[in-house]
C-alpha cells in the first residue's frame, strides 16, 4: 500500500465514523504519540489537572477505539512493519542490564607519591603497584548495541545510556492493555504512570481544586 492510498484510507476512516473536528485531532495525535493526556491536551486545550481523566475517557469511547484500531492496521499495512518487531525491541530495552555491556577487572596500577611520580620499594628498589577494579566495556560483538543511546568519554571515565525500561515497560503494557481489567479509578492509573515517567509534577493538584473545575471537567465534550 502506499503511503497516499494509506491516506485516503485513513480519511474514509474518519469520515465513516463521524467524529468531530477535535476527536479527528485527538486521534491523529494519539497515533502519534500514544500518550492519551497529551493528546486530549493538544485537541481540546483543556485544563491540564484533568486532561489525564478527560483524555482516559475519550480513549475508550467505542468509536474512538474503533478509529485508532483501524488506523494503526492502515499504518501497519503503509509501513510493512511486522508488530513482533516492535514487541521484540521494547522487551529488549525493558530486559536491559548494563552489567551486560561493562566489566570490571582487577589490574595493577602504579602507587604514585605527591608529585605524581612512581614510588619505589625503599629495600629492593622495585616500583610499587596496587591492585584496583577498573571499568571497561565488553566487547561490541558480544552484546546488543541497539539498547543503547549513548556512550560518552568524560574526565571520570566512559559514561553509557540504555533506552529508557521503564518507559518500554509501559508502552509493552499499553500495547498488549495489561491490567485494564483491573483498572477501577484512571485518574490513580494514569497518576503512577506520570509520576514514573516523569511527565508531570502534580497529578492531583495542591489540594486547593474548585468543585465548579471537576464538574466542567467531567461533563462530556
Amino acid at each position: 500500500m502506499s503511503k497516499e492510498d494509506a491516506k485516503n484510507n485513513m480519511i474514509d476512516v474518519l469520515v465513516d465514523l463521524d467524529l468531530t473536528d477535535k476527536e479527528t485531532d485527538f486521534v491523529l495525535y494519539y497515533l502519534e504519540s500514544n500518550n492519551a493526556t497529551q493528546s486530549y491536551l493538544k485537541s481540546y486545550k483543556i485544563n491540564k489537572k484533568w486532561a489525564g481523566i478527560k483524555g482516559y475517557q475519550l480513549l475508550h469511547k467505542p468509536k474512538i477505539e474503533s478509529a485508532i484500531k483501524k488506523l494503526k492496521k492502515i499504518q501497519k499495512h503503509a509501513l510493512d512493519v511486522n508488530p513482533n518487531l516492535y514487541v521484540e525491541t521494547l522487551l529488549k530495552g525493558a530486559s536491559a542490564d548494563i552489567g551486560d555491556y561493562i566489566e570490571f577487572r582487577e589490574e595493577d596500577v602504579p602507587i604514585l607519591d605527591a608529585d605524581g611520580s612512581q614510588m619505589h620499594d625503599p629495600d629492593t628498589g622495585e616500583p610499587l603497584y596496587k591492585k584496583v577494579n577498573k571499568m571497561h566495556l565488553t566487547d561490541s560483538a558480544f552484546v546488543d548495541t541497539g539498547v543503547v543511546t549513548g556512550i560518552k568519554q568524560g574526565r571520570d571515565g566512559i559514561s553509557i545510556t540504555l533506552v529508557d525500561k521503564l518507559k518500554c515497560l509501559e508502552l509493552l503494557r499499553k500495547y498488549f492493555n495489561w491490567g485494564e481489567e483491573q483498572q477501577t479509578d484512571s485518574k490513580d492509573t494514569d497518576s503512577i504512570i506520570n509520576a514514573i515517567n516523569g511527565k508531570t509534577k502534580d497529578v492531583w493538584g495542591d489540594g486547593s481544586s474548585e468543585d465548579d473545575d471537576l464538574e466542567e471537567a467531567l461533563k462530556d465534550d
